[in-house]
């Protein structure tokens, strides 16, 4: 390899080499070290889709001799590691997957003039390769990516020294346990002890934490006291009065077999509902499994909380399970499901995911002086 200057060079390019190389890390982190303060990079790259076949595996090591393919959050978390930042992702799976197809069949067509000037082993073995590589793609779990970013310069790391110093220094005003009454910080050491008769407070009624001369105040209570009744999920929203400022949010989160990660939010306004789930793949990053605007069915008269929609049903009655079913429509939704080996509905012929868990806890939060804002986590 050729010496590389640290800080020589003004931009790294690289395309369709970085598959190739074993220690694809190590490349990275060189061009990190060669590039000057500011210097960018392009990369253009294999990445995947989704999880290959057995077939499409040793297919990218032993024919194309690429060992580094990775999902594009992989890429881009190597990348990070390395130093770089603003990098951007671009995905080139379409356009390859057209332009491999054309290439395979384009060259068969030159096959008399191809053996002429080469011979016939020769064009076969290209033949074979440009047919193979087509197919990788056309399988839709092998892509391209093009990738872009930066490395900081120095005010930008100063910036970043100044934040963290910032972040680590002590806290001036006083912070609450609610759940406890414990209170600490302040610079007040009778602050520090715990109060039984705050402790006993805090367990019956909402406690006001101030922020003093920032003008900050909140009013925080578990669902308990804020619902002023047994922890039981209510209808989303909680009122259904048009409440101007009102904001009902539910969270889930679970962590499945085969290291899975699913998280699963209903973010409720006056003018808007969101839902939301997403499937962690370890090693293949993350899938939206749903994303919707469409607000879901309440079912205001059930025994607790029930929430229906072409894709998602939530029932939870706050007797310490709750009951979701997601069944999503994209197919790169689908596909992540069917990778998890999520068996077909018999009603949507698609795979149906069913948690039935008991909720770890629940919180609920009203800052002062505004009309409300309620966060269930489950």
């Amino acid at each position: 390899t050729l010496p590389t200057p640290a800080g020589g060079f003004d931009h790294a390019v690289s395309h369709l080499v970085n598959l190739h190389l074993p220690d694809r890390g190590a490349v990275l982190a060189a061009a990190h070290e060669s590039l000057c303060e500011g210097g960018t990079f392009v990369i253009e790259d294999f990445v995947l889709v989704a999880r290959p076949t057995e077939a499409e595996a040793r297919t990218l090591l032993d024919l194309v001799k690429a060992p580094s393919v990775t999902s594009i959050d992989g890429y881009v978390s190597e990348l990070e590691g390395c130093g770089f930042v603003d990098i951007q992702a671009t995905e080139l799976s379409v356009p390859w997957t057209v332009w491999c197809r054309a290439r395979s069949d384009e060259y068969s067509l030159t096959e008399a003039e191809a053996v002429a000037l080469h011979g016939r082993e020769v064009f076969e073995t290209r033949q074979h390769f440009y047919v193979q590589v087509a197919n990788l793609f056309a399988g839709g779990r092998i892509g391209g990516v093009r990738l872009s970013g930066r490395k900081p310069g120095g005010h930008e790391r100063s910036l970043h020294r100044g934040r963290r110093a910032q972040a680590l220094k002590a806290r001036t005003a006083p912070v609450r346990i609610l759940e406890s009454g414990a209170s600490f910080g302040g610079g007040d050491a009778a602050a520090a002890a715990v109060s039984t008769a705050a402790a006993t407070a805090a367990a019956t009624a909402a406690t006001a934490v101030s922020g003093g001369a920032f003008g900050v105040a909140a009013t925080q209570a578990s669902s308990a006291q804020l619902l002023r009744r047994p922890v039981r999920q209510p209808p989303l929203p909680y009122s259904s009065l048009p409440t101007p400022g009102l904001h009902d949010s539910l969270q889930y989160h679970f962590f499945l077999g085969g290291g899975l990660f699913l998280a699963l939010r209903v973010f409720h306004t006056a003018s808007l509902q969101s839902t939301t789930a997403w499937l962690h793949e370890p090693g293949l990053g993350t899938v939206e499994l749903v994303n919707t605007y469409t607000p879901l069915a309440a079912d205001r008269a059930a025994p607790g909380l029930f929430l229906e929609g072409e894709e998602i049903t939530i029932a939870d009655g706050g007797d310490g399970s709750v009951a979701i079913d997601l069944r999503p429509t994209s197919a790169s939704a689908i596909a992540a499901l069917r990778r998890a080996q999520v068996g077909d509905g018999a009603s949507t012929g698609r795979p149906e995911l069913r948690l039935r868990a008991n909720e770890g806890h629940a919180f609920g939060w009203i800052p002062a002086g505004a009309d409300g804002a309620f966060h269930r986590p489950g």
